[in-house]
């Protein structure tokens, strides 16, 4: 899954969000989701 330009990826990955779970947060279909959204991030 390639995007065009920043803005793409971004907005690709926070539509994650609609399949994400804060009671089970480690689904894969959810990794770009979890990195822009961990405290502990430091790299995307």
């Amino acid at each position: 899954m390639g995007y065009e330009n920043w803005t793409q990826a971004i907005q690709g990955w926070i539509s994650e969000k609609q399949d994400y779970f804060y009671d089970y947060p480690s689904s894969g279909i959810v990794s770009h989701y979890t990195q822009i959204i961990w405290h502990s991030t430091a790299l995307v």
